[in-house]
């Protein structure tokens, strides 16, 4: 049995309690629960971790031993295939963990702030996630001051729960703007401190400003452009979709011109009932797996699905890899808005992003559509909205290349 499927109650309990404070936001006793519950399983991943990695030391050693028979060298390699498949599924669950953690700021701040808190200001990948969570340094006074906050009621979060709250160690959630705390046990920690307050700072002022060309080492540009039009949403119709799957165990759906969706259970026999024959009309075909997306760290900056998908059941057969879900695209829709704009593009799957460029003018990269894809938004919204800004964009660089903003 995987390790994975252990953990298939705890999912859906945890899933259930969000739920619970998606209703009522003030809840701070929910909050509170969810974290300390958050904070148990941590720890038993990371000594289930911690000793699987110990185990596969002793097995490496032992494999170099010459004394070793065929038949003992074929079971010391059995063990070692073995326990480097568990230790990657406990990788993945703490990568879940931390998504479900990103549900709670996620509640009370807009996703396009939040992920600004994971830049680096040093170099233009993510700031560095803190290792394991139990046996840190200064835990328990964090602990300590986490758990004095929820009693006086105040919102508060543990930042390392998350892998999108990345400065600081515990955020309070009561204003309108993140008040983030770095917690230290002693004076010989303020030079690290201050450090970590100057580079919050540039977070700050990038989310005032909506530019910044200090933030990810100042090795690009990094503005946030106001879209046009609101972001419009096919969280219903997902959710819709998923409800039905539950009655035959699969479904497959249009979802908006252009997109389709195929979610099942395994073993619910999808290939035999499905009439694929609706996909003949996408003139551009593309395939995107959500299962795939989700278990890969950087991109649990994205809007998790903790809140995304409604139904707990589905859910945690998701996560667990129990139930698919598939997305059918035309690309087509993409080509004619590019013609429209005058755009020439092309989609990097590997890296998850569209790269753009009119005649003449510069690269410009945008997640976008990819946000579109795995947040539930409309496709048709995200394209007209990434071609359309590009001028803006443009209009933008050739600012800040004059050194005029």
């Amino acid at each position: 049995m995987k390790i994975k499927r252990l953990f298939y109650y705890e999912l859906l309990s945890i899933k259930t309690e969000i739920n619970k404070l998606q209703q009522d936001k003030n809840n701070v006793k929910v909050l509170g629960d969810i974290q300390e519950k958050l904070l148990e399983y941590h720890h038993w991943v990371e000594c289930k971790f911690n000793t699987r990695k110990f185990r596969l030391k002793n097995l490496k050693r032992m494999k170099k031993n010459p004394a070793n028979t065929k038949e003992i060298s074929l079971q010391i390699k059995s063990s070692i295939n073995k326990t480097i498949l568990q230790l990657d599924e406990l990788t993945e669950l703490k990568v879940w963990l931390r998504n479900i953690g990103n549900s709670l700021p996620h509640l009370y701040y807009d996703k396009g702030d939040l992920r600004a808190y994971s830049y680096s200001s040093n170099s233009n990948n993510l700031k560095e996630l803190s290792g394991d969570i139990h046996g840190k340094d200064g835990l328990d006074l964090e602990l300590k001051c986490f758990r004095y906050a929820i009693d006086i009621g105040s919102k508060a979060l543990l930042n390392d729960l998350t892998s999108i709250m990345r400065y600081g160690d515990l955020t309070l959630m009561d204003k309108e703007i993140p008040f983030i705390m770095e917690i230290k046990n002693s004076e010989a920690c303020r030079v690290k401190a201050n450090k970590q307050l100057k580079n919050m700072q540039e977070i700050h002022s990038y989310l005032e400003k909506d530019i910044s060309t200090t933030i990810r080492g100042g090795e690009v540009i990094s503005q946030r452009i106001t879209m046009s039009e609101d972001e419009r949403s096919n969280k219903e119709f997902f959710n819709k979709h998923f409800t039905d799957s539950k009655h035959t165990g699969y479904n497959l759906s249009k979802i908006e011109g252009g997109l389709y969706c195929l979610s099942f259970y395994h073993g619910s026999k999808y290939q035999d009932n499905v009439d694929f024959s609706v996909l003949k009309k996408l003139k551009k075909p593309a395939f995107f797996s959500l299962n795939q997306f989700k278990n890969e760290e950087d991109n649990s900056l994205f809007y998790p699905y903790t809140l995304l998908i409604d139904d707990p059941e589905i859910y945690t057969a998701f996560m667990l890899g129990l139930y698919s879900i598939y997305l059918f695209l035309d690309c087509e829709i993409l080509n004619k808005t590019a013609d429209k704009y005058k755009i020439e593009f092309k989609f990097i799957t590997d890296k998850y992003l569209s790269e753009m460029r009119s005649k003449g003018g510069p690269l410009i990269y945008s997640h976008t559509f990819t946000k579109a894809l795995v947040e539930f938004s409309s496709l048709n919204w995200a394209v007209n909205q990434m071609f359309s800004n590009y001028q803006v964009a443009l209009d933008s660089y050739d600012v800040i290349i004059k050194k005029e903003f």
